[in-house]
This record gives structure tokens, sequence and C-alpha cells, in this order.
């Protein structure tokens, strides 16, 4: 019965790709963890779009993935590369006739799949390496590429701190920083950059009672003068974002679009030869006034800050996505 329903699967995916416009086959290794039970598996399936331009994929296999603790890492890479070569030569595909692979796993599954195959990165992933050079937040000062958007950024993090260590001065700003509808205004987390653009919203939202809280505490806001800075940066981080997020919705395929979204991106947001549109964010419980949304400033017209973030940005972006897709696949 498994022989029968293999060979008909093969046979209609074979079917499929010689129909399909685009005859590419891809590779997808992937490694979870249950909910349920806690166990790991790890899995392999076959991704194409068919002659209508719809994404296909069959599941090849799956397995329980339960390596020792303290595994050698060459050793688990090796077990990867492995049972992924059995797995194509059980379903009878040869790796020579796959595009490419990819994988959001760990090192050992992702390391274990480049060896046979060209890895394709996700769009989330290089725009994710992007905006961390751009906003200049690596995990060392030294390797930083925008030393003068990190250091706000790190001031921005010491008044996050402030309220997540002290009980008494949540108190006394008089709210609950965990229950707001923008969630919890955290510490901005270098690996999932998404959560400092959340923080940048936070804190420009909140702008007005933090000033107030300083002010009553006879202490100078540390922020104060950086308000047009971070509205800048936090407008810049936002496109990227919106770009991420459309690509990580599960219920169609998003690779055209978000190749055409990083486009925009790069001749729009990011190119210092078009304005800039600066969007203000209103604070939490303001009036609605007459005041414009945004403003779409001149590139010379933005804060040193602003200026240089964009720049390192759209250069970050452009060495990640024109040098892998060419710039003919991006026009």
């Amino acid at each position: 019965m498994y022989a029968a329903t293999t060979r008909a699967s093969n046979s209609n995916m074979v079917k499929d790709v010689r129909r399909a416009l685009i005859p590419i086959l891809y590779l997808d290794c992937d490694r979870w963890t249950s909910q349920i039970s806690g166990h790991k598996y790890i899995g392999v399936r076959v991704c194409y779009m068919d002659e209508n331009m719809t994404m296909k994929s069959f599941a090849l296999a799956t397995k329980l993935f339960r390596p020792k603790t303290n595994e050698n890492q060459g050793v688990l890479v090796g077990a990867v590369k492995k049972w992924n070569e059995q797995v194509l030569d059980e379903h009878g595909l040869r790796a020579e006739s796959f595009n490419g692979a990819v994988s959001g796993s760990g090192p050992e599954v992702s390391t274990g799949i480049t060896g046979r195959f060209r890895r394709e990165l996700s769009i989330p992933h290089l725009v994710n390496r992007a905006a961390i050079d751009g906003t200049g937040m690596s995990s060392s000062p030294a390797s930083s590429k925008n030393a003068e958007c990190r250091a706000m950024l790190k001031k921005a993090e010491k008044v996050i701190q402030l309220f997540n260590r002290s009980t008494e001065d949540k108190i006394l700003f008089g709210e609950d920083w965990d229950d707001l509808h923008t969630g919890k205004l955290s510490q901005a987390v270098v690996q999932r950059w998404i959560s400092t653009c959340k923080m940048l919203l936070a804190l420009l939202e909140r702008w007005e009672a933090l000033q107030e809280f300083y002010t009553n505490k006879n202490e100078e806001f540390p922020l104060a003068t950086l308000r047009t800075e971070f509205e800048e940066v936090h407008s810049i981080m936002s496109a990227a974002s919106n770009v991420a997020e459309y690509c990580q919705e599960t219920y169609k395929a998003t690779a055209e679009g978000g190749l055409t979204r990083i486009v925009v991106l790069l001749t729009d947001t990011l190119e210092s030869n078009e304005t800039l549109r600066v969007q203000h964010v209103p604070a939490i419980g303001a009036e609605v006034t007459d005041a414009a949304p945004h403003t779409d400033r001149p590139h010379d017209c933005l804060t040193a800050i602003g200026m240089k973030t964009r720049v390192v940005f759209a250069t970050a972006v452009a060495r990640r996505f024109l040098c892998r897709y060419g710039s003919t696949c991006l026009t």
C-alpha cells in the first residue's frame, strides 16, 4: 500500500512539473518539537509550482529526531545529509533535479542540506539580517554598521529596563505594561528584530506619558530630544517589517510578492533621492486632531541618524538581495 501510494504521488508530481511554466523543484527540510508530546521531529518535503502557478508540496518523510545530549555537530550534520539522501532515493528522486533547498531550522539541518543543494534563505530571514545591519543592532558594538542608531536604541532599552525591573515605577506610571493592546513593552532582542520595531511603536505611543512621569520624579527624560529620530527610524523599520510579515502569510505563495515589495522598499522607502514618509504615531488616548498622520521629508532634511540609517539599511538590503537574485530578477 505504501509503495503504491508513493508511486502514484511521484507520478502526479512529475506530470505537474513537466506541465509547469517554471519546472523547478525545491526541497524543504525542517525540524520541530511537538507541543503535545515534546518529541522532536525532522521532516522533508518537495515543493513546486504547477501550470496554474499554484504552490504544491508533498511530504516525503517524517521521523523522530533524538540526538544524544552534547552530540558532535559534525555527526548531526552528517546524519541529516544521509537521511535526506535515503529519502530521495526511496522516492526515485535525484538531488540534481532540485534547484535548491530551504530550511528554517538549526545549523545541523541547514548545514546538512547545504552539502547537496543550493540553500535558499527565506525573504523574512534576509530582511531580518539587513535590519540588524541597518539599525546597527549587531551582537557586538565593534561589528555595528550604524553606531549612532545603535546608541539611540540602547538608550531606549535602558528606559524600558527601568520599568521591567521596578514594580514601584510601574505603579507610579499608573499602567500595567504587560496588558496593553500593543503588547509587552519589552527589551529589544537582536535575533528577533521585529520586537525592536514594536518597542519603538510602544515608546512613541507613550511618549508624552513618559515625559510627564520623569517630570513628576524631577528627572530628565533620557529620550526627550530624540523624538524625531525615533519617528524616522520607526518609519524605516515599519516598511521592512511589512515585507517580512507579508512573506510569513501561510495561506498563499508570497515569493513573487515579497520580491516586488523588496523592490518598492529599495526604490521608495530607502532611496535617498526620494522623500521618506515619516509616520507620526499618536499617543494612546490622545484626542483626534486634524494634524497630518505623516510628513514626506526630503532625505537631506532628515536627522543625522535618520539619514545614516536609511543609507546603511539600503546598502544591507541590496547586498543581500541583488547579488543573490540578480538585478534582472528584481526589475
